[in-house]
């Protein structure tokens, strides 16, 4: 078994008056110890927006990052997408944060979406 491949909010909505320069996913879990460290958040295609240095198995985060329009970072946004390489990976669900950041490097708004993990057999 495995985790398949879920992406976290197809119909996510980014709107802003002002152009953005960063955009911040986090994977978090409801209890610190249900942690899985083969647990990834990935993003494509990037419509000239870079994803930085990849997905941060640290801090479970993945940034997008480049000056854009809140219509080019919906795009891009839309298409992040969930999966564990582990061959035995936790059930329980996550949760991603979407944070965008302005042409300023200020916050502008904050978004939750709960991520649920199914178990695909991989043969």
């Amino acid at each position: 078994n495995a985790a398949g491949v879920t992406k976290v909010d197809a119909l996510l909505t980014v709107s802003s008056d002002s152009l953005i320069s960063k955009a911040e996913i986090l994977l978090s879990y409801g209890d610190p110890a249900l942690a899985d460290a083969d647990d990834r958040l990935s993003v494509s295609p990037f419509n000239g927006l870079s994803q930085g240095s990849g997905y941060d198995t640290t801090d479970q985060k993945l940034t997008v990052t480049g000056l854009g329009t809140a219509a080019t970072y919906q795009s891009v946004l839309r298409t992040v997408s969930f999966y564990s390489s582990s061959q035995t990976p936790k059930t329980s669900a996550r949760t991603a944060t979407f944070k965008i950041y302005d042409s300023d490097g200020l916050l502008k708004s904050t978004a939750t979406k709960s991520v649920s993990v199914t178990l695909v057999d991989n043969v």
